[in-house]
């Protein structure tokens, strides 16, 4: 199974469309936040199940500020990141998603992206595709990528 990871797109809905239009075998998009839009263009124009949580940006938003999704045996944490002050360190989102038994820690609001895998967890942030802050300033999205077991998590340019 193919997810999809964004964040950050402030309002520039094409970039996720155009995200989702690249990875046509996409089972599932989850957004790490600052939406900053109406996610029905989004729920309508998407064939698969989306998944939001609310970013620092996101005012008066309906979205959750983290949530839960369980796949294919696999519990993915997605929150912002501002509530966990990941400019600050990781500790706080990996506590949150080890309160939560989490195996996958999804989080946004820096727009620098990075993958890294300690030895129970996955964490990932996207980046952001639209105002990336990461060393190449090129926009990124992640990817997970679940075979029965075995979990993969990438990035990819934009």
């Amino acid at each position: 199974m193919k997810i999809v990871v964004v964040s950050d797109t402030h309002g520039n809905n094409g970039s996720i469309l155009n995200i989702m239009k690249r990875e046509p075998d996409a089972a599932m998009l989850l957004h790490c936040g600052d939406i900053c839009a109406d996610d029905s263009e989004i729920t309508s124009r998407v064939s698969c199940p989306v998944h939001i949580v609310s970013g620092n940006m996101d005012f008066g938003s309906y979205f959750p500020n983290e949530k839960v999704i369980e796949v294919e045996g696999h519990r993915i944490f997605m929150c912002h990141g501002n509530r966990q002050y990941v400019k600050y360190g990781l500790q706080e989102l990996i506590g949150a998603a080890k309160d939560v038994e989490a195996d996958i820690a999804l989080f946004g609001h820096t727009h620098v992206s990075v993958v890294d895998i300690l030895p129970d967890m996955w964490i990932m942030n996207p980046g952001s595709p639209v105002y990336p802050r990461n060393a190449k300033r090129l926009g990124t999205y992640g990817i997970i990528d679940i075979q029965k077991e075995k979990v993969n998590c990438y990035l990819k340019e934009y």
